[in-house]
């Protein structure tokens, strides 16, 4: 095709003066000296002109500016109202980040997944529990909070713990102890175990709440022999509340990796600082598979509840039964009843004895939950979960009817007992 521009540009050329003609083309720095001049010359003959000439046109041309110049001055001074009616400027995305940093950067740490591991895995411990004292029956997670008179102290998960006699604690270093459980609180489902044993590394508690996306790091033991793993992720929610184990609980939701082992397990945010304990999670909801619903338990909510156990057994104001039950054979052993705290109550025929095996749990009011774990496939521990799930909310001198099966009966029977709180 042809080009058109070349030849409009060869027939201005040849219309020229020659001197212009053959000159060369101007750089742009020259070009625009050239016009500049070129502007400066027609404002000098201008200026030459009569002013009589340009008086109409040139009074039109004051009016406009000036109309011009103080609409500027109101769109300014609507601006500045809008501003400050705004609270302040307007921001660009970048100011509002840094803005947002700097607001949350004593929450918002510059540490490596790698150093926080490195800071936080030796503050991780492997729970084993047995009905012998030799063979592992179940294992999961714990976290060191705490040190002093030549023992350790570690919170774990109650339902990694509960109905085993016998408790082993695995450090980092593969170092293994024998440990005592202190004292346990069902509606948190946490445990608090003691090993003796100086110079381990304590975990350090953050002092501030989890903050929504920041960066987390569980470490636990995923499946139960795996050892200590770290998965990472995000905070979801700071705060949820859901049913664990049968009890509304206030939970971190976590879109970290967990699993079966990890329970008991930290979770720390990129400065290294426990942040919560690892309580469950959720794979299945409504019938359709879930992932990234994972849950902790704040730090603030676990040190509250070991510092009283530690101090006396127990945490005040807890409903409780005064049952103690006899350790699982295996995940399909009944609730069968070791102890009964306050026997000392009740009526020679109207007593729990030690034997006998809890099929329900009634109150007075028609609520019924079922016990019986051949019938319903639940577990030890689910017969447990469905029982204190009942108990929940429940009283001082509340009453509740135990149905149980007892030896030398050919059917069940009924026995009351009152709720108590310590």
């Amino acid at each position: 095709m042809e080009d058109f521009r070349e030849n409009d540009r060869s027939e201005q050329a040849e219309n020229l003066p020659n001197d212009l003609a053959e000159s060369e083309t101007p750089s742009p720095e020259e070009e625009y000296e050239y016009i500049e001049d070129e502007l400066g010359d027609e404002e000098e003959e201008e200026e030459e002109e009569p002013a009589a000439r340009g008086s109409g046109k040139g009074s039109f041309i004051a009016l406009v500016a000036m109309v011009c110049f103080f609409c500027s001055l109101l769109a300014g001074a609507f601006g500045m109202f809008i501003g400050m009616r705004l609270g302040g400027t307007s921001l660009t995305f970048d100011a509002m980040i840094r803005r947002l940093r700097a607001n949350t950067e004593d929450s918002v740490a510059e540490h490596t997944i790698a150093e926080v591991c490195a800071a936080a895995t030796e503050t991780v411990v492997t729970v084993q529990v047995s009905v012998d004292n030799e063979t592992v029956a179940q294992i999961s997670s714990g976290v060191i909070v705490a040190q002093e008179s030549g023992y350790a102290y570690i919170v774990a998960a109650l339902h990694g713990i509960e109905g085993y006699p016998h408790i082993r604690v695995k450090t980092a270093s593969d170092d293994t102890y024998l440990a005592t459980c202190v004292g346990t609180d069902w509606t948190t489902d946490l445990a608090l175990l003691r090993i003796e044993a100086t110079g381990l590394r304590v975990a350090a508690p953050s002092a501030s709440s989890a903050i929504m996306g920041e960066t987390v790091v569980s470490i636990g033991n995923p499946m139960g022999g795996l050892g200590n793993c770290a998965s990472f992720g995000i905070v979801s929610s700071p705060s949820v509340n859901i049913a664990v184990m049968g009890i509304p609980t206030d939970l971190i939701k976590l879109d970290a990796a967990l699993n079966q082992g990890n329970s008991g397990g930290g979770v720390f945010n990129m400065d290294g600082e426990l942040i919560g304990i690892v309580s469950s999670k959720i794979s299945e909801y409504g019938g359709v598979q879930a992932e990234g619903l994972a849950f902790a338990l704040p730090v603030s909510t676990v040190y509250g509840v070991i510092d009283q156990i530690r101090r006396q057994g127990f945490v005040s104001g807890r409903p409780d039964l005064g049952l103690t039950f006899s350790s699982p054979a295996s995940p399909t052993s009944p609730l069968t009843v070791e102890a009964y705290e306050y026997g000392e109550e009740l009526a020679a025929g109207d007593a729990i004895l030690p034997g006998d095996i809890l099929l329900r749990a009634a109150t007075p009011s028609g609520a019924v939950k079922e016990l019986t774990v051949s019938a319903t496939g639940r577990s030890y521990h689910e017969a447990q979960t469905a029982l204190r799930s009942l108990l929940y909310g429940m009283k001082e001198g509340d009453t509740l009817y135990l149905i149980v099966k007892r030896e030398g009966y050919n059917n069940p029977i009924t026995v009351t007992v009152k709720v108590h709180t310590k």
